[in-house]
């Protein structure tokens, strides 16, 4: 269920916070649904071969570190835009 609550939460965050939101919310609902792809990929798999499943991730906390420096402006708006670009790949 965690990785489903990161999914809310990240968007929501998003909604909020992000200078981006307005012109692109498109891109985090992607960038979202690859996350929850990757997710579910390593959960099936780690299933599949009897492997316990870890379902705490790094992506949302490096998602809130760039959200924080997006809402605060601390770095060129250049440099946020491919700070998401990197996380969603």
């Amino acid at each position: 269920m965690l990785p489903f609550a990161y999914v809310w939460i990240i968007l929501l965050l998003a909604s909020n916070y992000s200078q981006f939101w307005h012109q692109y919310p498109s891109v985090f609902v992607f960038g979202v649904g690859i996350m929850l792809t990757n997710m579910t990929g390593n959960l099936n798999l780690k299933s599949c071969v009897l492997v316990k499943y870890n379902s705490i991730y790094p992506d949302p906390f490096i998602f809130c570190a760039i959200l924080y420096a997006d809402y605060n402006q601390l770095v060129e708006p250049s440099v946020l835009v491919g700070a998401y670009v990197l996380l969603i790949v």
